[in-house]
């Protein structure tokens, strides 16, 4: 007959083996790069406009270099949320496409690399979150190429947002049905 401790004993053995394995760590690797963040201000950027409303927030310059040489390794990109909203009172806005453009302080646009995307805003497809009817606002998250070296150099003085929409005319029309009770 086996006695109940030494199957104890051998769980305990084994168990305190296993630990003894997970407690083994490899070398720590030291991150050699680092993301460099400028921001943009002033924070909120509203531009009034009719029937589209817009305002840009939270808008900052996101890049990747190498910390010992300070080398950019991945292109600077433009992050941020831009607010939408119809302050039209008669008619929808169906969003097509947006791009944004950069303005140096000689009123001239500063291109993206040739290596880089152009700064597109996509406002996703045919479905309903694109469409904004009377006082309907929609956030949309901001993600582009930005100029490299733009940000070390603050060579940007605006930044140019162009949305292009088709507005909908909403109509209301009243119908008269003649009727005979029987």
């Amino acid at each position: 007959m086996r006695k109940p401790w030494g199957v104890a004993a051998f769980v305990s053995l084994v168990a305190g083996l296993a630990l003894v394995g997970c407690g083994q760590q490899g070398p720590v690797e030291v991150s050699k790069e680092e993301t460099r963040t400028t921001n943009i201000e002033p924070n909120k950027i509203p531009v009034a406009g009719a029937p589209l409303r817009v305002e840009a927030g939270d808008l900052k310059v996101l890049e990747t270099v190498e910390k010992a040489t300070g080398k950019v390794i991945r292109a600077p990109r433009l992050k941020g949320t831009l607010k939408l909203e119809n302050v039209g009172t008669d008619q929808t806005l169906r969003l097509i496409r947006g791009e944004v453009a950069y303005i140096g302080g000689d009123g001239k646009v500063i291109p993206v690399g040739a290596d880089q995307e152009k700064p597109a805003l996509r406002f996703g497809g045919y479905s309903s979150s694109e469409s904004l009817g009377p006082g309907q606002k929609n956030d949309q998250s901001i993600d582009v190429a930005y100029p490299a070296g733009a940000a070390a150099a603050k060579s940007v003085k605006h930044i140019r947002v162009h949305v292009t929409y088709v507005s909908s005319p909403h109509k209301t029309q009243n119908f008269e049905i003649p009727v005979k009770m029987q």
